[in-house]
């Protein structure tokens, strides 16, 4: 039979400093390294703020830094850009958020992304990398449905508004590629 998984512990892969179990995180693939990062405990939607690089090679975890990291949350959107973990908006507890933080693996150094002219707080968005670009469409604030969205460019950490004409209807927990 195929090999079970230990609470927070992938089938064959090592505990020792794997993240803790949890709900609604984040995944990306470095190249190299599975860097996973937030989510839930599943105890009252407190986000964790914290996360884990997995080497398949070695099998082993090392610890992401917390050290300015962003307040832990659910619902985000992340993207990864050859270099960095991007981290933007989403929820913590009944809190929408409208902030995000960039993670260097290399240096293990979380820096805040600007929020000028960052898309209006949401949880839920769509998201994908262009390769120079996160661009994030839609989401929700509440009760309310959004169809608008921004471009995040890393190389000057500054966001653009994406144009409202001709744009999809609003929508959330929609996907993007």
């Amino acid at each position: 039979g195929r090999p079970r998984a230990r609470r927070g512990v992938p089938p064959g892969g090592s505990g020792t400093g794997a993240p803790t179990a949890r709900l609604g995180h984040s995944c990306v693939w470095t190249g190299a390294e599975m860097l996973v990062w937030g989510g839930h405990n599943g105890v009252g939607g407190e986000g964790l703020g914290d996360g884990a690089l997995y080497n398949p090679h070695s099998d082993t975890w090392r610890p992401l830094s917390t050290i300015n990291a962003p307040q832990g949350r659910i619902n985000h959107v992340t993207a990864w850009t050859g270099t960095e973990l991007l981290v933007w908006g989403g929820s913590r507890y009944a809190t929408t958020l409208g902030d995000g933080a960039r993670f260097n693996p290399a240096t293990h150094v979380w820096t805040p992304m600007s929020g000028l002219n960052a898309p209006s707080i949401r949880t839920s968005a769509a998201a994908a990398w262009t390769g120079t670009e996160l661009v994030v469409w839609g989401g929700r604030y509440f009760i309310s449905t959004l169809g608008d969205g921004a471009r995040y460019h890393p190389a000057s950490n500054t966001w653009s508004a994406l144009p409202s004409l001709g744009a999809p209807a609003a929508r959330s927990n929609a996907s993007a590629t």
